[in-house]
């Protein structure tokens, strides 16, 4: 959940998004939400594999969503710190 906080200041600083922002509320709350059941698949995922050495342990797709939804925000506000705004449309945050 760090993470997620990580990005919303990259976030923040990248795109000029406000701090109070109904856009910062919102998302924060969806993944706030979404980590709930991500946690728990991999609190499973951990106990199955370190406990019965099973070959089947799998992550479960709520985990798989957050962690692509984090490394895709970071990956777009790292482009556009770099200065690379071709893909980046202009939005108005007010």
């Amino acid at each position: 959940m760090i993470f997620i906080e990580l990005n919303t200041f990259l976030m923040m600083n990248s795109f000029g998004v406000p701090h109070d922002s109904l856009f910062n509320a919102l998302r924060l709350a969806v993944m706030g939400f979404l980590s709930i059941p991500a946690v728990a698949e991999f609190y499973h995922y951990v106990e199955q594999t370190s406990e019965a050495k099973s070959d089947n342990a799998r992550i479960g797709p709520a985990t798989w969503l957050v962690l692509t939804v984090a490394v895709l925000e970071v990956s777009g506000a790292t482009s556009s710190s770099l200065g690379d705004t071709r893909n980046i449309t202009a939005v108005c945050w007010n």
